[in-house]
């Protein structure tokens, strides 16, 4: 796959690239960055726009401005966005910001007879785990089947907050089930812990709470008088408890992959062996889980490698 990269809309002078034929339109929409780009027929990416969200009001207006770049939206035949939060009635209300995406504005901007279709972040992190080569992917250990054998996957990202989604393969198609993961509860499993969750005063702490980069950064902050490397420790501890669970609750044996910049900066300096040996655990299906690959996303662009694939209809 081909990916086009501009490094962000503060830059005078870029140079889109010239394209023929109808394009589709891809925007990934986190907590901190919005990304739009366009994909051709072979799903190469092209023209990467970044931008931090927190420079516009609304969608609306950082997607008008990334059209004026490329034309208004001429050709384009479709579009698919992926943003952080919940699809609901064909809209998202960002998790993590006050920005709201709607289909139908989004097919107003572009114009009519332009198929639109919202998802998930994670459901397009997903999405892209079948199209990415090894070569883009740090196993921590074992090595998944090959890829037709794969049925079951699971992608999670820790970067600002954290998320999860499944992939399942049904036939000849896969089925994503995206999910709010982030904010389920997350127990302490020793005195110890619970005596850090009374220290970080967070009360009854979800994922999102701990796993995150401010989940990070509280950690730290709480243990630095002691030894610094505690802090990643205990995120060691608490990511691979979580990885567990939601492996177990979506059976996703032929891989856990993970993505984000918390994550990318994590397995950079974690002890891998200890995050297996806590993330198989001693119960029943730990013989599952000491069997189910485990590695890091090495892939600048995930999400946008994974809608440039995916049909804009629903039924995938």
């Amino acid at each position: 796959m081909a990916i086009d990269i501009l490094t962000g809309p503060y830059i005078k002078g870029l140079s889109f690239t010239a394209m023929t034929e109808p394009w589709r339109l891809i925007g990934d929409v986190g907590g901190t960055n919005v990304r739009f780009a366009r994909s051709d027929s072979s799903a190469d990416i092209h023209d990467q726009w970044v931008a931090p969200v927190d420079r516009y009001q609304t969608f609306a207006a950082a997607l008008t401005e990334y059209l004026g770049r490329v034309g208004n939206g001429a050709q384009a035949s479709a579009a698919v966005i992926a943003a952080a939060g919940p699809v609901a009635d064909g809209e998202i209300r960002l998790t993590n910001s006050s920005w709201r995406i709607c289909e139908r504005e989004l097919a107003t901007l572009l114009g009519p007879g332009v198929a639109t279709r919202l998802v998930n972040d994670l459901e397009a992190v997903a999405f892209a785990l079948p199209h990415l080569p090894e070569n883009r992917l740090q196993f921590a250990d074992l090595r998944p089947r090959v890829r037709d054998a794969r049925q079951r996957m699971l992608a999670v990202n820790v970067g600002t907050g954290f998320g999860s989604a499944s992939l399942i393969r049904d036939g000849e198609r896969w089925v994503c089930c995206p999910s709010e993961s982030g904010h389920m509860r997350l127990a302490a499993d020793n005195a110890e812990e619970l005596a850090l969750f009374s220290k970080l005063e967070i009360g009854q702490a979800t994922v999102e709470d701990i796993l995150s980069g401010g989940g990070l950064q509280r950690l730290q902050a709480h243990v630095a008088e002691a030894r610094p490397e505690f802090g990643y420790q205990y995120f060691t501890g608490f990511l691979a408890r979580a990885c567990a669970d939601l492996v177990l609750a979506s059976a996703a044996w032929d891989g856990l992959y993970l993505c984000g910049s918390v994550a990318t900066a994590w397995w950079q300096r974690a002890d891998l062996d200890e995050f297996r040996r806590l993330f198989v655990g001693t119960s029943k299906m730990s013989h599952q889980l000491r069997a189910t690959p485990i590695a890091l996303i090495d892939a600048e662009l995930p999400a946008l490698i994974g809608l440039a694939h995916l049909n804009v209809g629903h039924a995938d």
